[in-house]
């Protein structure tokens, strides 16, 4: 798994907006190659997650790949869209296109996203009681070979603007358990927010469609 220990260890310590070099069909036809001893979900918004971090073993780090497709977007749950992580990451764009927006959450009772919360231990997202609005504090669209960053607890989106669309990406947990999701559509009530397993001949044929893209 040589292949993608360097590809990740060299995104973790590039800088933010930096040109990583990374064999992308290397990458991507390890994971093929392995895809019975990964585990793949179905994420939420609409991508599917290969999670690399036992292969690679970086230091204190998470590794993983994510694939969207036309087919992954059918799946897609615009109640997550806007969102912060529990960590810091490092994304590198393989393939297709990326457009992240981070924003500053700023209270507002007529604000026009509802606050809900995920929880990673019972797998729920959960309403709470703010009402916000979102100011953007940058917008950047990533080519293929750029890194960029998002640091723990800041609210971004992230916009596919071709696919398929494959990242690989580095993240530090920061200790923290649960994350803030900005909606546009009230949760009034808990809701299951867990993934589900994808079966390894669906996921391998989610990387053929990467290859072949």
């Amino acid at each position: 798994m040589k292949v993608l220990k360097d590809a990740a260890s060299r995104i973790s310590a590039a800088h933010d907006g930096a040109l990583v070099e990374v064999n992308v069909e290397a990458i991507v036809s390890t994971v093929r190659d392995a895809a019975a001893d990964i585990p793949a979900t179905r994420h939420p918004l609409g991508f599917v997650h290969f999670e690399l971090t036992d292969l690679v073993s970086l230091a204190e780090r998470r590794v993983r790949l994510h694939v969207w497709t036309p087919e992954t977007s059918r799946f897609k749950d615009e109640l997550g869209s806007h969102h912060a992580h529990t960590w810091t990451l490092a994304s590198c764009v393989l393939r297709g296109g990326v457009r992240d927006t981070q924003y500053r959450p700023i209270l507002d009772s007529l604000g026009e996203f509802f606050v809900s919360e995920i929880d990673y231990i019972s797998e729920e997202a959960r309403p709470l009681s703010d009402r916000v609005r979102l100011e953007v504090v940058r917008a950047i669209d990533v080519a293929p070979g750029r890194v960029y960053y998002v640091p723990d607890g800041v609210p971004h989106q992230t916009e596919i603007t071709s696919l398929p669309t494959a990242t690989l990406l580095v993240a530090r947990e920061m200790g923290r358990t649960a994350t803030p999701v900005y909606s546009r559509t009230e949760l009034t009530q808990p809701r299951p927010a867990g993934r589900i397993d994808l079966p390894t001949p669906e996921a391998i044929a989610v990387l053929d469609e990467l290859l072949d893209g």
